[in-house]
């Protein structure tokens, strides 16, 4: 399974086959509601922007200040995530929800690259399929505050990848 000598030979154009397959599938399932929703804040968004413009006045406070909710600590995806968008572009709740969406894809083609590693043939490709193509998944896209989630996995995924490219 690790066996770097037995791995298959990847073609130039396999990985922009996957990001299109990828855009592709995403955008059938999740478009028409991606495109209705882009300008609207649900409501734990507006938690997040309100107690951020409140207390989160420099980059110190966004490792320092309590968190929204209680036992939430998680300065970089809450606090610095929201400081950063008030910031540098004033909130505006499509690029949050711009950047959810370049995360997710960015997240199915990082699995489809560690599927590559230990899945065999073109099986590789069927797991960020399966992903991007979850209607479950749709309040991770359009929820500004699951940026948390994309974040996490985005790391991990990262990690795995590394972990096979030093093995």
């Amino acid at each position: 399974m690790f066996d770097k000598s037995s791995e298959r030979k990847v073609r130039w154009y396999e990985p922009l086959v996957v990001i299109g397959l990828i855009l592709l599938l995403f955008f059938l399932v999740h478009g028409k509601r991606v495109e209705r929703n882009l300008p609207l804040s649900q409501w734990e968004d507006e938690y997040f922007i309100e107690h951020n413009d409140k207390n989160m006045h420099n980059l110190i406070d966004c490792f320092t200040e309590r968190p929204l909710w209680n036992g939430l600590y998680r300065p970089l995806t809450t606090n610095l995530y929201y400081y950063l968008g008030g910031e540098l572009f004033d909130h505006k709740i499509e690029i949050y929800h711009a950047i959810n969406i370049l995360f997710y894809i960015l997240n199915a083609f990082l699995l489809y690259l560690v599927c590559r590693e230990v899945l065999p043939g073109f099986w590789d490709m069927l797991p960020s399929a399966v992903m991007v193509t979850r209607l479950s998944h749709y309040e991770i896209v359009l929820n500004s505050c699951e940026f948390q989630v994309l974040f996490a996995v985005f790391l991990s995924l990262i990690s795995l990848k590394m972990y096979f490219v030093y093995l």
